[in-house]
C-alpha cells in the first residue's frame, strides 16, 4: 500500500516496480546466467492518476497540499474470491518537499479494500479477517521506510467500515493543525463515517494520487470515477494553469486515455483546483 521509489529489474525489458503501485511495464525476467525466459502469465497492474505539483527547477520550492476532497461510488464486487483490490485517493510527498526527511516516502490513503485478510491492521470491519465478505474502507498511513510504532509496523490505520455496491463515499483529507492530518470517509447512504488522524510531523505533501491497486491476481475489470474533487494548496501559483493541469496518468496499456484534456478550475481565493469528474480505467494485464 505504500508508494516506494522505482527500482529496476534485469530482463529482456526493464520493469519499473513500485511497491504499492504495481509493475508499470511488463517484462520477461532473465534466468540467472541464461537468456530471458518465456513471459510469465501477466497479472494486473495498478492504474492511477497523479496530480504532482510543479517542483524545482520549474518552481523555486514545491507547493504543498493542505486539503483533498473527493467522491466515488463503491463498484460491484470482483467476480472471483482471489487476490486483493485496493481503491484509494491519497497524498504523498516529494523528496524535494519541505521536511521530507521527517517521515520519508509514505502515503496517506483511505483504502477501499476487497480482500481475504485484514489489510494493514490485520482486522476488517468485524474485528477479524474479512474473507471477501464485502468491500470495506478505512484510513491508512503506510511507510515502508519507517518503524511507525516501535514494534516494526510500517502502517497505521483507523476504524474500518463495511460498505456495499453503489454506496456513495465522500472523502475529506485535511491538514487540521500544523502537523496532523484528519481523514474522514462518509457513506452517504448509511450516514456512517470513520475518521483517522495521522501526525506527519510537518512533512509537506506534494502529490494527490487516485489509484486502483492489485495484489495477487484479482479479477476486477471496473473503471472508477472520482467526482467533485478539490485539491487545496498552501500558496497560490503564479501560473494557475500549470497548477491545475499538472496531472500524470500511468499504469494502463492498450486503452485510450479517458482524461486527455483534464484540467481543473482554479479558485484564487481558496488556492484550490476543482475537477468535476475524471476516471481511473480498469487495471490491465501487462
Amino acid at each position: 500500500m505504500a508508494i516506494m521509489r522505482p527500482r529496476r529489474l534485469s530482463g529482456s525489458a526493464a520493469a519499473i516496480v513500485v511497491a504499492g503501485l504495481g509493475i508499470w511495464t511488463a517484462t520477461a525476467l532473465a534466468e540467472p546466467g541464461g537468456p530471458a525466459s518465456a513471459p510469465a502469465p501477466q497479472r494486473p497492474t495498478t492504474s492511477a492518476i497523479k496530480f504532482k505539483v510543479p517542483a524545482p527547477p520549474h518552481a523555486p520550492t514545491p507547493n504543498g497540499i493542505t486539503g483533498l476532497q473527493t467522491n466515488f461510488v463503491v463498484p460491484p464486487e470482483p467476480t472471483a474470491k482471489q487476490g486483493t483490490v485496493y481503491i484509494w485517493p491519497g497524498l504523498q510527498p516529494l523528496s524535494t518537499g519541505e521536511n521530507y526527511d521527517r517521515m520519508g516516502n509514505g502515503v496517506l490513503q483511505p483504502i477501499l479494500a476487497w480482500t481475504d485478510g485484514g489489510g494493514c491492521s490485520g482486522k476488517g470491519p468485524d474485528g477479524g479477517s474479512s474473507n471477501y465478505h464485502s468491500w470495506w474502507i478505512q484510513g491508512v498511513y503506510t511507510n515502508l521506510e519507517k518503524d511507525l510504532d516501535g514494534n516494526g509496523r510500517h502502517c497505521l490505520t483507523g476504524e474500518a467500515m463495511e460498505v456495499a455496491e453503489n454506496d456513495s463515499l465522500h472523502v475529506d483529507m485535511i491538514l487540521s493543525g500544523s502537523t496532523v492530518w484528519t481523514t474522514t470517509v462518509i457513506n452517504r447512504r448509511s450516514n456512517r463515517q470513520v475518521t483517522f488522524d495521522m501526525d506527519l510531523r510537518g512533512q509537506q505533501q506534494n502529490m494527490a494520487v487516485f489509484a486502483i491497486e492489485p495484489w495477487g491476481d484479482p479479477i476486477f475489470e471496473q473503471n472508477v470515477t472520482f467526482t467533485d474533487t478539490t485539491i487545496t494548496y498552501e500558496k497560490p501559483e503564479k501560473d494557475n494553469v500549470v497548477l491545475c493541469t499538472s496531472m500524470q496518468s500511468y499504469g494502463w496499456t492498450g486503452v485510450d486515455d479517458p482524461n486527455p484534456k483534464l484540467g481543473g478550475v482554479y479558485d484564487a481565493e481558496t488556492k484550490s483546483c476543482f475537477y468535476d469528474t475524471f476516471k481511473v480505467p480498469a487495471m490491465t494485464r501487462g
